[in-house]
């Protein structure tokens, strides 16, 4: 229902222009940016970003997927970060982790991403890392090369026996579609996934915290349009920060329509 922890290190929507070429195994693609349609942890003045993907099998049910990206991002003027992370939900602005503001002139992403199906079950994972090259505390001289990572681990069994599908345009899981629709007497199609997930904002004089997060969900697919998806979030740990003890959990739904 929501993304991993480690997806803060990843990029955000943006305008501009790429290339793009796909095959039946392979994507390549790259692209050059501007500041984003989503709110990130730093406003760039441009960006390059590439990702490929290789899947040696990439039918639905019989999936072998391997990815790397990397992204450079050209800071605004001010050159102003600040990276901070909800557990795992849009319906609060809760942060537990958080770099509080520093200054850098840009930074680096890096990607990698494994993803194995067989019939119903899946698995995917990837780490990610944010680079800062010569960093600030504050406007003061004196930098630093400062290091955040994350990463999740996803396993799903979809219970009524559709294959999990690939989309090899975009070099990703596809979307599920039932194989017997509610409204032809069907049961949809049910999905269940666990997923652990961390991120780290602390490195060197920079104290913004390490959450480790589980998840389960739920998901009810009633057509390729309807979808009832439900979650567990549950804080497993916090520390190197002043929240650290805490555990909070929450259980959040979505109905969902597609078209």
């Amino acid at each position: 229902m929501e993304r991993s922890l480690s997806s803060l290190l990843s990029p955000t929507r943006a305008f501009g222009v790429e290339l793009h070429h796909h095959s039946r195994h392979h994507t390549r693609a790259i692209g050059i940016f501007r500041t984003g349609t989503e709110t990130g942890f730093a406003d760039s003045r441009y960006g390059i970003t590439a990702r490929t993907t290789f899947a040696p099998h990439s039918d639905d049910g019989d999936i072998q997927h391997f990815g790397l990206a990397v992204a450079y991002r050209n800071n605004a003027s001010s050159g102003e970060m600040r990276l901070r992370q909800r557990p795992e939900t849009r319906i609060s602005d809760t942060r537990l982790i958080d770099t509080g503001n520093f200054f850098a002139r840009d930074y680096w992403l890096f990607g990698l991403e494994k993803a194995i199906a067989i019939d119903s079950l899946a698995v995917q994972a990837e780490v990610n890392y944010l680079l800062v090259p010569d960093a600030r505390l504050d406007q003061q001289p004196g930098k630093h090369t400062l290091g955040f990572y994350g990463w999740h681990v996803d396993l799903s069994w979809i219970l009524t026996g559709e294959p999990q599908p690939y989309n090899h345009e975009k070099g990703t899981f596809g979307r599920l579609k039932p194989a017997r629709n509610v409204q032809h007497g069907g049961p949809g199609a049910w999905r269940i996934g666990l997923r652990l997930s961390s991120l780290d904002l602390s490195n060197r004089h920079v104290s913004g915290g390490h959450q480790y997060n589980a998840t389960l969900g739920l998901s009810w697919i009633l057509n390729p349009n309807i979808s009832v998806l439900t979650e567990y979030v549950k804080v497993l740990r916090i520390r190197d920060n002043d929240q650290r003890g805490a555990n909070p959990a929450l259980v959040q739904a979505r109905l969902q329509l597609v078209y």
